[in-house]
């Protein structure tokens, strides 16, 4: 990559201005060049959306579950997680 000619993109965009202000520019005498689409991993996006779904989930939850019922849900879990983890630890919830 080289060296930028700054001062020159600004003479540029400034001849440009003032081909689109006199009217010899317009967007049916100029064709854009679409940008291309920027390389990102469907991976990245997949892990991103997982994140995004569980924080939205914890959020909803702070606000709009009692607390009696969220702390009776992180105890389930806990004990499913140490169940799952140990398997002799077996807790029976009715």
């Amino acid at each position: 990559m080289g060296r930028r000619d700054i001062f020159g993109e600004l003479m540029e965009g400034a001849a440009a201005m003032k081909a689109h202000r006199e009217g010899k520019i317009t967007l049916r005498t100029h064709k854009l060049d679409p940008a291309p689409l920027p390389k990102v991993a469907l991976k990245l996006i997949e892990l991103l959306g997982a994140e995004l779904l569980l924080a939205n989930r914890r959020v909803e939850e702070a606000a709009f579950v009692a607390v009696p019922t969220r702390l009776a849900r992180a105890v389930l879990r806990l004990v499913s997680e140490a169940a799952a983890s140990d398997g002799a630890a077996r807790s029976q919830v009715p």
